[in-house]
């Protein structure tokens, strides 16, 4: 779980420093955070289809998508 933020934060970090664009990045983010449900060992199905906007910046789709995962979890 540490590695898979590490590595989505530092995405974030690479775009602000203008290394990658932005939609590369998010496409790397989006099938990282499609990964949750197997890192986190749920028995449930994410809805990631309908929770990830790429409209909407990386770490947004990160808080709606693991906000989603605690809040049905808990």
């Amino acid at each position: 779980m540490v590695a898979l933020i590490s590595s989505i934060l530092h995405l974030v970090d690479e775009v602000r420093w203008g290394l990658i664009p932005e939609n590369s990045a998010k496409k790397v983010a989006f099938s990282q955070m499609r990964q949750l449900d197997n890192v986190l060992n749920l028995s449930m199905d994410v809805p990631y289809d309908y929770l990830l906007d790429p409209k909407e910046s990386i770490i947004e789709n990160w808080v709606r998508v693991t906000s989603w995962i605690v809040k049905r979890n808990v």
